[in-house]
């Protein structure tokens, strides 16, 4: 006979730090500086958000339709050229949240792809639930500003 116990939000937390723990990026690993990744950075920083980092920092072909592309596009709903231009953008209408960093656009597109559970991305992303919540949703309201002012023009 099994037994099941329910845990509570923390302990589910707790759980999936645990699990993910060797493929989340820490704050500090990020490879790029704050303001200005490199199509290379962006394509190394969306493979190791979603835990198909290697030990090299190498990328395959960076071509539209490449493996790395594909992968990318599936896993965040864009291209990293239109990603670099939405961060781009972000800076020249100063729309960026206060403190905002590149990795925190990322995160904010791969939950508006997927909508998963703030508790199970904050775990994959190797950040508090809070501090994820904090960080992430101000890019979702930038990038919605962001559209409402290109309408406009």
């Amino acid at each position: 006979m099994f037994l099941f116990r329910t845990i509570s939000t923390k302990d589910t937390y707790f759980l999936l730090t645990a699990i993910n723990n060797n493929m989340a990026p820490k704050r500090h690993e990020y490879p790029y500086s704050k303001n200005e990744p490199s199509i290379n950075d962006v394509y190394l920083l969306g493979k190791r958000i979603i835990g198909c980092h290697s030990s090299s920092s190498k990328t395959g072909k960076l071509t539209i339709g490449s493996s790395e592309d594909r992968l990318f596009r599936q896993s965040y709903g864009l291209s990293v050229a239109v990603v670099l231009e939405a961060w781009r953008l972000l800076q020249v209408h100063n729309l960026l949240p206060d403190g905002g960093c590149f990795y925190q656009l990322v995160w904010a597109l791969h939950f508006m792809k997927y909508y998963e559970p703030e508790l199970v991305l904050s775990a994959k992303f190797g950040a508090d639930p809070k501090t994820f919540r904090k960080q992430m949703w101000p890019f979702i309201h930038a990038l919605s500003e962001l559209e409402y002012q290109n309408k406009l023009d």
